[in-house]
């Protein structure tokens, strides 16, 4: 898969309503963790994995925050987009 269909196979936006955590995956590659569900935003943004030096422009990205591009998802998803994005 290249990263366009990655980034569509482990995008789960359904996620981040669910109580528990959901993971991010940001355009720079950056992997962040947080709580979902009605704690969305309300707590502290884990940082997992920092970004790259590059952001990735070239994909289409679900969601949007402060010009940066990324997905809700889970752990193997972030690690499978992250891996990608690091090449």
């Amino acid at each position: 898969m290249n990263l366009q269909e990655l980034i569509n196979y482990h995008s789960h936006p359904e996620m981040a309503e669910q109580t528990g955590s959901v993971y991010q995956v940001w355009d720079d590659g950056e992997i962040t963790l947080q709580k979902s569900g009605e704690l969305l935003w309300q707590r502290t943004l884990h940082c997992i994995k920092w970004g790259l030096d590059y952001t990735d422009k070239e994909c289409k990205w679900p969601s949007s925050y402060n010009g940066h591009g990324y997905i809700f998802t889970d752990r193997e998803g972030a690690e499978a987009i992250g891996e990608a994005l690091a090449k």
